[in-house]
């Protein structure tokens, strides 16, 4: 076989090689294999109000609660989830404003200690835009992850602004 000949056989092996580390790198990063879970809204609970509970398809608990109740959006907020027979790598909460978009209000909750040993509870501070309508009605979504599965979780509040 000629000189030439190997050169191009050479050339053709490595353009396949770097072709198929391409593809896996592909699939890899941009083809995340992580499973994005989203639940319906939780129904008949207001979260200025009350703990609002919820259940996974695994059958997972979850309360989630904001303190102080009916806070005015110039309060800095208290945010508690506890999760029975899950145990999440990290858990977010998201606010959105439903009528109109507030700016970027995601807050990263951090594992503190349980009530009990079977809650697992996460906590931490946020706080929510001023709306110069006077009512504002929020989307938050809990957002937990563990192992390849990301479970997203709306909660509905009402925040009201009386300057």
């Amino acid at each position: 076989m000629s000189g030439f000949k190997k050169a191009v056989i050479a050339i053709g092996k490595i353009v396949l090689l770097i072709t198929v580390i391409s593809f896996a790198g592909y699939v890899l990063v941009f083809l995340n294999l992580s499973e994005n879970i989203k639940l319906p809204p939780v129904d008949d609970c207001q979260l200025q109000q009350k703990l609002c509970s919820a259940r996974l398809p695994s059958g997972a608990e979850i309360e989630f609660e904001i303190s102080p109740k009916n806070p005015a959006p110039t309060e800095s907020l208290f945010l508690t989830a506890r999760f029975k027979n899950i145990n999440p790598d990290s858990v977010q909460v998201a606010f959105d404003g439903k009528q109109m978009k507030m700016g970027f209000l995601n807050y990263d909750l951090k594992k503190t200690k349980s009530s009990s040993s079977e809650l697992i509870e996460f906590s931490g501070k946020g706080g929510l835009s001023v709306c110069i309508l006077g009512k504002m009605e929020w989307v938050v979504l809990l957002k937990l992850a563990q192992d390849d599965n990301t479970y997203q979780i709306p909660f509905e509040m009402e925040t009201f602004y009386n300057p």
